[in-house]
């Protein structure tokens, strides 16, 4: 029950914050409309004095809050991507290392293209998702008999946003991703050491929850198809704390916040930078948390070391 409350509470975190970011740019008296059909979170939430948005129907899963009665609504294009990937797990306090593995993937949810910079072609684009990846030995061969070996089942949602050149036909975007996931390993064989067993026994046939994060590059050459190239981290919980692991996400959150806010500036001065400085900036940050709690899971709040798995990966999409 914990690990659903903490999931809920990390999906409206991502969402209430924008929108209160939304709702403080409104009051400060911008005199810009808003069109509540459009999405009030992104980079963020508006691109300031000089972003124009995208005119297009409301479909299927895509979130946004109406800024005047605040329902969740849906819109966006339905998309399905496939991937590949090379996965490697790991455990700060494991004397065994583990056998790398192959990880098939695959997302279904929405995407949508919110705004046209003005004079650029920069564009801001949004994908909501949910996921299934499957990481097996049976797909990438290495097998060091020296090494633990191991299957790992992972269920999550997620949300990227990228900044892209281009325009919504052909464009090139650089995306920072979160989200929240289950994962479950299956030990092919007991770890030599009988301590190194005891950590992953948490782990071992049951489902623990996590958090994720990812940062990749799309590249869409015509409508409907993109190809992707990500990287991506997962970490692992063997428990739930509640109020240390919401303190930890809620840290992170607001980094990326200040980040937002940043690049809004950087869009309104020099937005060909912006794509580019918004990727290092935004996955930098992702990556150096999830650096930080490879020995402390809630850092800056404690807690023990957790299972952490990694993956490259390459992949396509199809949108509808």
């Amino acid at each position: 029950m914990k690990n659903f409350v903490l999931s809920l509470l990390c999906i409206t975190l991502m969402y209430g914050f924008s929108a209160f970011a939304q709702s403080v740019d409104s009051a400060s008296g911008t005199g810009e409309s808003t069109d509540t059909s459009s999405s009030s979170h992104g980079f963020m939430h508006k691109m300031s004095k000089h972003a124009t948005k995208k005119t297009k129907k409301d479909k299927w899963h895509k979130f946004h809050w109406d800024d005047d009665d605040m329902d969740l609504t849906v819109s966006g294009d339905p998309f399905i991507e496939l991937n590949y990937g090379i996965s490697g797990l790991n455990h700060n306090e494991l004397s065994q290392n583990f056998n790398k593995s192959g990880e098939v993937g695959m997302k279904l949810g929405s995407v949508d293209i919110d705004y046209e910079y003005n004079g650029t072609k920069i564009i801001e684009q949004e994908k909501c998702f949910v996921l299934f990846g499957i990481h097996n030995k049976d797909f990438y061969k290495e097998n060091d008999q020296a090494k633990i070996t191991g299957k790992i089942i992972q269920l999550g949602v997620g949300l990227d946003r990228a900044l892209a050149y281009g325009d919504k036909r052909s464009f090139i975007a650089f995306s920072n991703g979160w989200g929240v996931a289950w994962s479950k390993l299956q030990l092919d064989q007991q770890p030599l050491l009988q301590k190194d067993f005891d950590y992953l026994s948490d782990y071992n046939e049951t489902f623990r929850f996590g958090i994720r994060s990812e940062g990749g590059i799309n590249y869409q050459p015509f409508p409907y198809l993109s190809l992707n190239a990500t990287f991506e981290r997962n970490t692992v919980y063997n428990r739930v704390l509640f109020w240390r692991a919401g303190g930890s996400v809620v840290a992170e959150i607001i980094g990326h916040s200040l980040l937002d806010k940043f690049i809004d500036r950087v869009l309104d001065t020099t937005p060909s930078v912006a794509p580019i400085l918004n990727f290092l900036l935004q996955n930098g940050l992702s990556y150096g948390m999830s650096e930080l709690r490879k020995s402390e899971m809630n850092f800056p709040f404690g807690g023990d070391s957790p299972l952490m798995y990694s993956t490259v990966k390459l992949g396509f999409s199809f949108t509808f």
